[in-house]
């Protein structure tokens, strides 16, 4: 029971930034090429 609630604790810290660089490398023009993502697609993101 303990390291079920140490692992949501890590998932909670980990998880925005995880997210926050997937979404930086997703918007990347570089990286994705015309797939990238677009404006308002990074802002509901």
């Amino acid at each position: 029971m303990q390291a079920l609630c140490w692992t949501t604790i890590l998932n909670g810290l980990l998880a925005p930034p995880l997210l926050a660089l997937i979404m930086f490398i997703s918007s990347n023009d570089k990286v994705m090429g015309d797939r990238r993502n677009t404006r308002p697609l990074n802002i509901l993101g």
